[in-house]
């Protein structure tokens, strides 16, 4: 498995890499390899699929789609898609943009009526 550094945005422990699982071959997936994070004090397990990057000499674009579960919770949390935007400075790579959302279908909601007239 890769390392990768990670850290948990609750208390500030590095995350434990539990596994990885190989690409998907018929899924909306396809290709992604699924990375888990565990971080024991907050009770949390991170699953992090579908990246997407984009790298150049000095900025690198990531964008994932996280599970989040907390031990305990009878059912997970609805997914979202994080985008990170790093930059590299003298003092090394630094995260100057991070946006989050929830991913496509993981609403509840009825989506809101559309005006039937445009104008």
């Amino acid at each position: 498995m890769k390392q990768r550094k990670l850290f948990c945005t609750g208390c500030g422990n590095l995350l434990v890499a539990t596994s990885e699982s190989a690409p998907h071959r018929d899924s909306d997936t396809a290709g992604s390899v699924t990375y888990t994070f565990e971080c024991a004090p907050c009770q949390l397990r991170f699953q992090v699929a579908q990246q997407v990057t984009l790298a150049g000499m000095m900025v690198v674009v990531h964008s994932v789609h996280e599970i989040i579960t907390v031990v305990g919770e009878k059912r997970p949390r609805p997914a979202v898609v994080a985008t990170n935007v790093y930059l590299r400075t003298a003092a090394g790579w630094r995260m100057i943009v991070h946006h989050t959302s929830p991913a496509p279908g993981a609403s509840s909601d009825p989506p809101p009526e559309v005006p039937k007239i445009l104008h």
